[in-house]
């Protein structure tokens, strides 16, 4: 709620569940799904659809189930045991920068072939502009992403977002940045930047300067 990242995680939600609302569907399948808090947005706001998540890590599974008790969660890698159901949707949020270069093709047929006959998939990651993190193997530009996504999807669309720039910097340092130092808990603060963040940072134009990308496939 406090830490700066918080306003991003956020913000990378709200651009999923947008693209998610532009068609209707009656099931998704969320990989690499962590904590499962996207699976539960998505559940407030479409009772009734067939929801799964999966992850790898059996300690994220164990998080998602003890939080989100009436959701359904299993410890998956769809490289190596596919649910045996399809979906409407696939959905990969921050995931595909921690699959190793040489297994992503394998990666992205596998969740290819988790949908359904027209299915979607909905992806986020981060953009070349932003610093490569330790724990990710790349990075993606549009170019770069298509290209990776063409031979097991087509009709393939990428939406630049997260503008943060120089201004935001600062007012994330004076909040407290990563919260190693200090925090401001001040909710009249917290929520004015917020709000501003939702409003200013998430759209923009084109690839300049934005910190992440979807996809819709």
């Amino acid at each position: 709620q406090y830490w700066s990242w918080g306003y991003r995680y956020l913000g990378r939600l709200h651009v999923a569940l947008t693209l998610l609302a532009q068609r209707p569907f009656g099931s998704l399948l969320d990989i690499g799904c962590g904590d499962g808090r996207f699976l539960r947005e998505v559940q407030q706001r479409s009772a009734g659809r067939r929801l799964l998540g999966i992850d790898c890590s059996a300690t994220a599974i164990r998080w998602a189930q003890a939080l989100n008790p009436d959701l359904r969660f299993e410890t998956a890698d769809p490289l190596e045991r596919a649910p045996d159901e399809r979906f409407d949707v696939v959905t990969l949020l921050e995931v595909i920068e921690h699959v190793p270069p040489a297994r992503l093709d394998a990666f992205l047929s596998a969740a290819a072939a988790c949908l359904l006959p027209g299915g979607r998939l909905i992806l986020t990651t981060p953009h070349v502009n932003a610093r490569l993190d330790p724990r990710h193997y790349q990075h993606f530009d549009c170019a770069r992403l298509r290209e990776a996504l063409q031979d097991a999807f087509d009709d393939i669309s990428c939406v630049p977002f997260d503008y943060v720039g120089w201004p935001t910097r600062l007012l994330l340092q004076a909040l407290g940045g990563s919260g190693r130092y200090f925090i401001v808990t001040h909710p009249g603060l917290n929520t004015w930047f917020y709000r501003r963040y939702m409003r200013r940072c998430l759209e923009g134009s084109g690839e300049r300067g934005c910190q992440r990308i979807a996809a819709v496939a």
